[in-house]
C-alpha cells in the first residue's frame, strides 16, 4: 500500500478517535510514530468484522450456487 493511502487513513481514524499514535524514539533513526487501537476503535472493528462475515457469507453462497 502507498505511504499516500496509508496515512492519511491512519490521520482519519485518529481524528474520529478510533486509534491513538504515540511518538517514541527510534534507535534506527527520527522518532516513529506507533498507532494503538482505543476501546472506540475495537467497538468499530467489531461492528465492521459482523458486517464483513454477513457479506463474506453472501458472497460465498453466490459462488457455491454457481458450481452447483
Amino acid at each position: 500500500m502507498p505511504k499516500g493511502t496509508t496515512y492519511p487513513l491512519l490521520a482519519a481514524m485518529e481524528r474520529r478517535g478510533l486509534i491513538m499514535g504515540k511518538m517514541q524514539p527510534s534507535q534506527e533513526g527520527p522518532d516513529r510514530k506507533y498507532y494503538y487501537v482505543t476501546p472506540a476503535g475495537e467497538v468499530e472493528k467489531q461492528a465492521f468484522l459482523l458486517e464483513w462475515d454477513i457479506l463474506a457469507n453472501v458472497v460465498n453462497r453466490m459462488i457455491e450456487g454457481e458450481r452447483k
